[in-house]
């Protein structure tokens, strides 16, 4: 009996102490410092648990948490992984990888600085989706790679696609135009008698509803007619006008074309009118502002206005520079007539072009990321905002195609991807009575450190673009020597060019690059030793391979 109440009292004891509770002395000092940092443990993670109570540690239950878990990370994940471990951390190698801290729970792991978990796809791998349509525009980015090389600077071109929807004959919209033709003393004779015929038969194919202003210019600038509307008494009468033009004097371009722009900047019309200035001339501006520069700028405050302006060279002794610029910035486009009696096919195009209009006053904008930077752009006017590059592209057509290539500097790159920076696209939508459009592409390639990976993503319609826009280019460097007369620096360019197109047209064969191989060697051959030998070969020449180039980069 004894024996059997001692017992009784021993296991008593055993109960009364195990519920007594824990001393927080000695064993909780550790745990002060994790205290003070509470603000950067999660509030879901605490860490001050026992060891000896698993009911109070919800991590060790991935189940309990689904939401917490990476959507890459399978469900048996091994228990010493950190819950907030980025997604895009390496999973091959398990065993180089240093396990939570226990002892430190104010310390949880951090992703690297360099990494973006929220950009790769699992894998690692990046979904090009580099396509947006927005109303009759289409905007495809195509990378001359797919596969960014990594840790190491590289260039990176990519294709920017304009392509206007494909529209059925519809009534077009209003069109103002404004014609401003050269009567200086140098054109006399044919070339007048051509761009008089020109105009009128320009004049018979424009709507009731349009309305045109005429501005001839020799030393003095004179308004024909301003904004005469084309219905059958304002046709006839335009007509007449024209009849009656006569050459004298000198140029004044610069005057002549602001007395445009002021016109039409100034009128009242309907939002989805179109606005726009047909330049033409023959000679060097010299009455009034003549400076390129001054020209263009005017040019460019008139198409913020929504006023666009095409530019026609006729004949050999013109400024071509001059004339490029001022179309460049005006978003209209520049043409080199060689021979009058071409000047009606060339405003019919023009006509044709504008009536199928699905979208003006359209820009691309680049904002670089970080570690990148917008090297150069082909056969377009930039212009930089605020650390982002304005991109004047101009009208779009119906069915018609614009190819922006745009040269990157990627200083840096790091598996598995990199953001190389947002492309901003802004029109106004002729189809839609020209209501505003604004769209944005984030682009971002995959990253790998595979040399033969890298060079196997080549899309080769970029790399047959970009040599042929490069060749153009170089072409224009030929036109450009032969002007200062350096005939031996010349051919160099044309020869080194040729033989580049040549070993690219091999390894990818292409019509356009054979076209263009034939394009180069007429340029290098005969023409130039023919602009060795005479004055007016020579400016055919300059002005030739200044407008094949110039055609090529658009």
């Amino acid at each position: 009996m004894k024996i059997w109440t001692t017992i009784v009292l021993a296991a008593s004891l055993v109960l009364a102490l195990s519920c007594q509770p824990q001393n927080t002395g000695k064993e909780q000092t550790p745990q002060t410092g994790s205290v003070e940092k509470s603000a950067d443990k999660p509030a879901d993670k605490p860490a001050d648990k026992p060891a000896d109570k698993p009911a109070d540690k919800p991590a060790d239950k991935p189940a309990d948490k689904p939401a917490d878990a990476p959507a890459d990370k399978p469900a048996d994940a091994p228990a010493d992984k950190p819950a907030d471990a980025p997604v895009d951390k390496p999973t091959d190698k398990p065993t180089e990888k240093e396990p939570a801290k226990t002892d430190s729970p104010g310390n949880p792991a951090e992703p690297a600085k360099d990494e973006k978990p929220a950009e790769p796809t699992a894998g690692g791998n990046v979904e090009l989706n580099l396509t947006k349509t927005s109303g009759p525009v289409t905007m495809e980015v195509i990378p001359n790679f797919t596969l960014l090389p990594a840790d190491q600077g590289s260039d990176m071109n990519l294709l920017i696609k304009l392509q206007g929807a494909k529209t059925e004959a519809q009534k077009r919209p209003p069109l103002d135009l404004a014609i401003v033709l050269d009567r200086s003393g140098s054109m006399r004779g044919d070339k007048l008698r051509f761009v008089k015929q020109a105009a009128m038969e320009l004049v018979d194919k424009l709507e009731r509803t349009d309305r045109v202003t005429l501005i001839t210019y020799s030393t003095e600038v004179t308004v024909e007619a301003e904004r005469l509307p084309m219905d059958g008494p304002g046709r006839e009468q335009l007509r007449k006008i024209i009849a009656g033009i006569n050459a004298t004097d000198r140029t004044a371009l610069g005057p002549a074309l602001f007395t445009a722009l002021d016109i039409l900047e100034k009128a009242q019309r309907e939002e989805t009118d179109l606005a726009h200035v047909i330049l033409l001339s023959d000679g060097l501006a010299n009455v009034g502002e003549t400076r390129p520069e001054i020209l263009a700028a005017r040019t460019a405050g008139g198409f913020s206005h929504g006023v666009s302006v095409t530019t026609l060279g006729v004949g050999l002794d013109y400024n071509e520079d001059l004339m490029t610029r001022v179309a460049d910035q005006g978003g209209g486009r520049y043409h080199f007539i060689k021979n009058a009696e071409a000047i009606t096919g060339v405003l019919g195009d023009e006509l044709a072009g504008l009536s199928s209009s699905v979208a003006r006053s359209v820009f691309i904008a680049f904002r670089p990321a970080s570690g990148v930077r917008l090297d150069k752009v082909f056969g377009y006017p930039v212009e930089d905002n605020d650390g982002m590059a304005k991109i004047k592209v101009g009208g779009l057509y119906s069915s018609q195609t614009r190819e922006i290539l745009v040269r990157l500097r990627v200083s840096d790159a790091k598996i598995p991807a990199s953001q190389l920076g947002t492309l901003f696209l802004s029109f106004k939508d002729v189809t839609a009575e020209g209501k505003d459009v604004e769209e944005e592409m984030p682009v971002g390639l995959a990253v790998s450190a595979d040399t033969e990976a890298v060079k196997k993503s080549e899309k080769t319609e970029v790399t047959i673009r970009v040599t042929e826009v490069q060749s153009a280019d170089e072409m224009e460097q030929a036109a450009r020597a032969v002007e200062r007369g350096d005939f031996a620096a010349a051919r160099g360019i044309m020869s080194s060019s040729v033989d580049k197109v040549r070993a690219q047209a091999a390894a990818t064969p292409s019509p356009r690059l054979e076209a263009q191989v034939k394009a180069l060697e007429a340029a290098g051959g005969a023409a130039m030793d023919a602009a060795a030998e005479s004055e007016e070969a020579k400016k055919d020449y300059i002005k030739g391979r200044k407008a094949e180039s110039y055609n090529l980069m658009k």
